[in-house]
Formats: structure tokens, C-alpha cells, sequence
């Protein structure tokens, strides 16, 4: 299947010593291949998200007009309490970039349906941190910084009753650790 869509994209300007991050709306021509994504028929998809009963890490990944927790995630408990990101507000908002740990008692499966993301510039600080997903699977190895090197890989996931394993692709719907050896920002590209 090769559907037509606007893919949703955020680019990143270096401009002097600053970074001017932009939202752009191209159109493009992709082959969706991750059996949990769906075309909707629109310019948006449908991801379907596999929750395990218990605590899972998880992101929004796609761009969505409400991106609440409760609306994202309704069968799990509340708004995330780690990792804290003073930044937002409004603890119960899941950015997408974003990663989230989220008690989910039943576990199941939940489906976002937002415009796809296939680029994204997410920014981190010097140490571990929690980072969200794109639409579409992302192999580790292509992931790149700015400035260049300061990922310390592997990627870490985590598996109920396994703990943290080492990832090689960051999936939809699912965060990650990575430790960062300075501030900067993680780019992620599913390569469509």
C-alpha cells in the first residue's frame, strides 16, 4: 500500500547560535509497513498501542488536537508522575517527543489517531533521559544529535516481568531511555 498524505514534520534551523524549530506540512508518498499503524484515509493513521497489565513507557505519536493522558490512554490510571518535566505545566499533557511512565491495570491495546510524525527534533540534558517515538519504527543506529556524538547508546525499553531491555528500533506508541553526554536535541527519522 502506498497512500498519498501530508506527513506532519518538525524541522530544525540553525540560525547563529540558536535553534528555530519549525512545523512544516509537506506532501509525500510513504509505504506503511509496521502492522500497528493504519491509514485512515485522510491525512491522519490510527496507531495501535499494546499495553501491558501494570507500568508501561509510553509517547503520543502523532499529532493530535487533544493530547491529555486521559484522552490518550483512557484505560490507565491518571495523569504520569515520572519523569517530571517542570517545562510542561500541565502534568497531564503527553507532548509528542515526549516519553511517560503510565500505569495501565489492564493493560490492552490503545489506538491514537493524529497526523503521522516521521521526523522529530526532541530536546534532551546532559544524562538520562525519557524520549517518545514517531509514527513509524525508527532503528536505533539511525538516530543522530545535535551537536553530533552525544549519544550514549544503547536505547533502553522496558518489558514487564524483564525490566529494561536494550532496543534496536524505538516503536510507535513506546518512550526509551538514552543517556545524553551533554545538552542538545535527539533527532529521530523514520526515513520516508
Amino acid at each position: 500500500m502506498n497512500p498519498a498524505r501530508n506527513v506532519a514534520v518538525l524541522l530544525m534551523m540553525l540560525v547563529g547560535a540558536s535553534v528555530v524549530f519549525a512545523q512544516a506540512r509537506y506532501k509525500q508518498t510513504m509505504r506503511v509497513t509496521n502492522e500497528s499503524t493504519a491509514n485512515t484515509g485522510d491525512d491522519s493513521i490510527t496507531v495501535n498501542i499494546q499495553l501491558a497489565p501494570g507500568w508501561n513507557m509510553v509517547s503520543n505519536p502523532v499529532i493530535t488536537a487533544n493530547d491529555s493522558v486521559p484522552v490518550l490512554f483512557p484505560t490507565c490510571l491518571g495523569c504520569p508522575v515520572w519523569p517530571p518535566w517542570p517545562i510542561y505545566v500541565d502534568s497531564c499533557r503527553l507532548p509528542h517527543g515526549r516519553g511517560r511512565w503510565l500505569k495501565c491495570p489492564a493493560g490492552g491495546t490503545v489506538s491514537i489517531t493524529g497526523i503521522p510524525i516521521a521526523l522529530d527534533s526532541i530536546p534532551v540534558a546532559a544524562n538520562w533521559n525519557i524520549i517518545g517515538s514517531l509514527s513509524y519504527p525508527v532503528a536505533a543506529s539511525t538516530v543522530t544529535s545535535i551537536p553530533p556524538s552525544i549519544i550514549r547508546f544503547p536505547f533502553y525499553g522496558f518489558l514487564q516481568g524483564s525490566g529494561y531491555i536494550r532496543v534496536d528500533t524505538l516503536r510507535p506508541g513506546s518512550s526509551y531511555w538514552v543517556k545524553i553526554t551533554q545538552q542538545g536535541w535527539i533527532v529521530l527519522s523514520a526515513g520516508l
